[in-house]
C-alpha cells in the first residue's frame, strides 16, 4: 500500500539523535478526523505532533537526546507510540555512540507498514519485526548489530522493498537464507554493503537457489562480484534495473543477461577490468533495454554488433574509458549506428581528439550529447549533420579555439551550448543564427577578448555566461536582441567600465553578475532595466555609487564587496533593497539618510 510522505519543516535543536514518525492510513477502516485528534502524541518533552485530517495523516516529530544506555526514557518514547493508525517510522541517529534500537521497541506497532532507520544502531536479534506487517524496509548508513535468518519471516507476503544501504552487516554479509522467504519482493537494494558476491550457494530449503518472481529493481553497487554469470535470470527473470556499479567485476559471461525480457536498465559503470573482455553478444536480444552504464571499464568494442539489438536505448554512457576515434568504428561501420532511437549519449573523458562527420551517423533521435574532456581542437563543418533534432551539446574542457558559422546551422531545436574550459577566441558573427530556441549558452574560460557578436542577435537567449575571459568593453548594442535574457554572468574579465543604458533592450534581466573585473566608472543610467533583482559588482574598483542604483526600483540585492567605496550618501539605493554588502571597503563616512525608508533592509 503506499503512503504519501510529507516533508515537515521543524526547528532542529542541538540534539544526538532525530527520530521522524509519520502516521498514516491502514488497511481497513480509514481513520475519522476526530480519530486524529484523539491520538495522543508520545513524550511531549521530546516530540511535536503536527494533524493532517484531511489527509488521514498525522506527524510526529520527536527529538532523542542520546541512546547511549539503551534503557534511558529517550529510547522508551518509541514504545510509547500508540499502535493505532501508525503506518511508517522515520528514525534518524545523528550520533555514533554505543547505544541501539532494539526491534521490540517498535514490536507493538502492529499496523506498520514502511520502517526507515538512518544512522543508528539497531537489534533485530529479537525477531520483533518478523510480526508486522512492513511492505517496506530501508536501513541506511546504519550498523546492524544481529540479523538472524529468520528477521523477515512472516512479512514474506507483504515486504515489497528492502534497502540495506551503506549499512554494516553481522559479519559483514546477510545471513545464508534470510531473503529465501522474500519471494514478493519488488525492490532489493544492497548498495555499498561489502557483501562479497551474495547469491553464490544461497541455497534455500524448497529450492536449489532463491528465486523473486516480483523483483523488478536489483541494486548491488558498491559490493564484490568478480564474475557474473547466467544466476540473474534464475533468480529474477522479470527484473528491469541491475546496478552493478564499481563492484570489482573482472568478467561477464556471454549469456548473463539473456532471457531477461523485461529489462531496461544495466549499469555496469566503475568496473575498470571488465571492459576489456565484453563478450560481443552480451546485450544481443535485450529488445527492451533503454539505459546503458559502461562508463570507466576500459572498454574495448569487440565488434560493430555489440549493440546491435538495442534499438530501444535511449541513453548510454561510455564515458572514460580513454577511447580513440577509431575504437568507435569496425571494419569501417560505427559501433553506435545502430542506436537510433538513443537520446543521450555521454562520451566525456575520453580522447575524440578529431572527431570525424560520420562519427554519430545514424543516432538520428539524439538529443543530448556530452563529449566534455576529450581533447577536441575542431568542430568539424557536418558534425551534426545527422542529429539535426539535437537539443544539447556539452563540449566542455576541450581545446577548442573556434566556432565557425557551419558547425550549428540548421539545429533548430538546440537549447543548450556548452563550451566552458576551451581556449575559443573566434566565434562567427553568425554562428548561432538558425538556433531559434538556444536560451542556455555557457563560454566560460575561453580566450575571449570582446563580447561575441553571435550571441547580439539570439533572441531566445535566457542564459548567459562568459566569466573568465579578458573582455574589456560592453555595449548596449551588444544585447539587442536579447529581450528575454534573465541572467548574465562576466565574472573575472578585463571590463573598466558600464556605460549609459547598457541593458536597454533586456527588460527581462533579473540577475546581473560582474564580479572580480576592473570597474571603476559606472555610468548613473546603466542599470535601466526595472527587473533586475541581484547585481554582484564585488571585488572592482568602485569608488562611488551615488544615484547608480535609485532607479533600480526592483532591485532587493547589491553586493559590492571589496572595492573602494569611500562615502555612502543619501539616495544611493532605492528604498525596497533588502540586502547590501558593502564589506572590505574604503568607508569613512555614512551620510544622514543614507538608509532612510528602507524597511525591508536586512543586512
Amino acid at each position: 500500500m503506499d503512503i504519501a510522505l510529507y516533508q515537515v519543516k521543524l526547528h532542529v535543536l542541538c540534539t544526538l539523535v532525530t527520530v521522524f514518525l509519520f502516521i498514516g492510513q491502514v488497511k481497513g477502516q480509514d481513520p475519522t478526523e476526530q480519530d486524529l485528534k484523539n491520538y495522543i502524541c508520545p513524550a511531549a518533552e521530546f516530540c511535536s505532533c503536527l494533524y493532517y485530517a484531511g489527509l488521514k495523516r498525522v506527524g510526529i516529530h520527536c527529538q532523542l537526546p542520546s541512546l547511549s544506555d539503551i534503557i534511558m526514557k529517550d529510547v522508551a518514547i518509541l514504545k510509547t507510540i500508540q499502535p493505532k493508525w501508525t503506518a511508517l517510522l522515520y528514525i534518524i541517529c545523528t550520533t555514533n555512540d554505543k547505544g541501539y534500537i532494539r526491534d521490540k521497541d517498535i514490536g507493538h506497532l502492529n499496523e506498520l507498514t514502511h520502517l526507515f532507520v538512518e544512522g543508528c544502531h539497531f537489534d533485530l536479534n529479537e525477531g520483533a519485526l518478523a510480526g508486522l506487517p512492513l511492505t517496506h524496509v530501508d536501513f541506511t548508513s546504519t550498523t546492524l548489530i544481529e540479523m538472524p535468518e529468520n528477521s523477515f519471516t512472516v512479512v514474506k507476503d507483504t515486504l515489497v522493498s528492502l534497502i540495506i544501504k551503506g549499512t554494516k552487516l553481522p559479519g559483514d554479509t546477510l545471513p545464508n537464507a534470510m531473503l529465501c522467504s522474500l519471494t514478493n519482493l519488488v525492490k532489493l537494494d544492497l548498495e555499498g554493503c561489502s557483501i562479497p558476491d551474495l547469491f553464490a550457494g544461497m541455497h534455500c530449503k524448497n529450492s536449489q537457489n532463491a528465486h523473486f518472481p516480483a523483483l523488478e529493481l536489483l541494486h548491488l553497487k558498491g559490493n564484490s562480484y568478480q564474475k557474473i554469470n547466467t544466476r540473474f535470470v534464475n533468480m529474477a527473470s522479470k527484473v528491469k534495473s541491475i546496478d552493478l556499479k564499481d563492484c570489482g567485476l573482472q568478467s561477464v559471461s556471454e549469456d548473463a543477461f539473456q532471457g531477461l525480457d523485461s529489462i531496461e536498465e544495466i549499469l555496469l559503470d566503475h568496473n575498470p577490468a571488465v571492459g576489456t573482455v565484453l563478450p560481443t553478444g552480451l546485450f544481443h536480444n535485450l529488445f527492451s533495454l533503454q539505459k546503458l552504464g559502461l562508463g570507466n571499464v576500459s572498454l574495448v568494442f569487440p565488434d560493430q554488433f555489440l549493440f546491435r539489438d538495442l534499438q530501444a536505448l535511449i541513453s548510454l554512457n561510455i564515458a572514460d574509458n580513454n577511447l580513440k576515434v577509431s575504437d568507435l568504428f569496425s571494419n569501417g561501420t560505427s559501433v553506435l549506428g545502430f542506436l537510433s532511437n538513443l537520446t543521450t549519449l555521454n562520451v566525456n573523458g575520453n580522447n575524440l581528439d578529431n572527431l570525424p562527420s560520420d562519427t554519430f551517423d545514424g543516432l538520428i533521435g539524439l538529443r543530448a550529447l556530452y563529449a566534455s574532456e576529450n581533447g577536441i581542437h575542431q568542430l568539424p563543418d557536418d558534425l551534426f549533420q545527422h542529429v539535426i533534432n539535437i537539443e544539447t551539446i556539452n563540449v566542455a574542457k576541450n581545446k577548442l579555439t573556434e566556432i565557425n558559422n557551419k558547425v550549428l546551422q540548421n539545429l533548430n531545436s538546440l537549447t543548450g551550448f556548452y563550451a566552458y574550459d576551451n581556449e575559443l577566441s573566434k566565434i562567427a558573427v553568425d554562428a548561432f543564427e538558425t538556433n531559434g530556441k538556444l536560451n542556455t549558452v555557457n563560454l566560460q574560460n575561453n580566450m575571449l577578448s570582446s563580447f561575441p557578436k553571435a550571441l547580439s542577435s539570439v533572441s531566445s537567449l535566457i542564459l548567459l555566461f562568459i566569466d573568465d575571459n579578458d573582455i574589456k568593453e560592453l555595449k548596449a548594442d551588444d544585447f539587442a536582441s536579447l529581450q528575454l535574457l534573465q541572467f548574465f554572468s562576466i565574472k573575472n574579465n578585463s571590463l573598466t567600465e558600464l556605460q549609459k543604458n547598457l541593458f536597454m533592450f533586456c527588460p527581462s534581466l533579473i540577475i546581473a553578475l560582474f564580479d572580480d573585473n576592473k570597474i571603476v566608472s559606472i555610468s548613473p543610467q546603466a542599470f535601466t532595466s526595472q527587473h533586475i533583482a541581484q547585481l554582484h559588482l564585488r571585488r572592482n574598483e568602485i569608488q562611488d555609487v551615488e544615484g547608480m542604483f535609485t532607479a533600480m526600483q526592483n532591485l532587493n540585492g547589491v553586493a559590492l564587496t571589496g572595492n573602494k567605496i569611500q562615502h555612502v550618501k543619501a539616495n544611493s539605493f532605492p528604498s525596497r533593497i533588502q540586502i547590501i554588502n558593502l564589506h572590505d571597503n574604503l568607508i569613512s563616512k555614512v551620510y544622514p539618510f543614507a538608509f532612510k525608508g528602507m524597511e525591508n533592509l536586512g543586512e
